[in-house]
């Protein structure tokens, strides 16, 4: 199902293009660039946007999702050439997050070992926690 999603400034602007089977747009774009996580969040509701893409798992500290039709994807780099090669993972995170939802990308890879305190993707709900675990192969570039 395609999506409308938003692309935080910390990601890189190709992702928009990278997402074509979905409606993307960046934060830049919109005009949003310098505002606040809590206004984005804010923002992206208001404007209809199903899911906010960002580099930033803190942002789920600025306001609670629990009621939102928005949900946050938070993958754990904005380095292009690691966001590029884990793009199928993005893609079903995407498709799989729910209104009000938190989901947090985590990879372990031969590369880069495991990113701190993110040993695994968890989907944070009201009262429910779903886990996803991704293992990738070295990442060339």
């Amino acid at each position: 199902m395609k999506k409308k999603i938003l692309i935080d400034e910390c990601l890189p602007l190709r992702l928009a293009a990278w997402l074509g089977d979905h409606d993307a747009e960046t934060v830049s774009y919109r005009g949003w660039a310098g505002k606040d996580d809590g206004e984005i969040l804010k923002l992206a509701e208001q404007a209809g946007f199903d899911i906010l893409l960002t580099a930033d798992a803190n942002i789920k500290d600025q306001r609670k999702l629990e009621g939102m039709n928005l949900s946050v994807v938070a993958i754990p780099t904005n380095r292009q050439h690691v966001v590029e090669s884990i793009l199928p993972q993005i893609r079903q995170s995407v498709g799989l997050a729910e209104p009000g939802a938190f989901v947090v990308l985590s990879f372990t890879t031969p590369d880069f070992g495991q990113w701190r305190d993110r040993s695994e993707c968890t989907e944070i709900r009201a009262e429910k926690s779903v886990q996803h675990k991704y293992a990738l192969p070295a990442v060339k570039g």
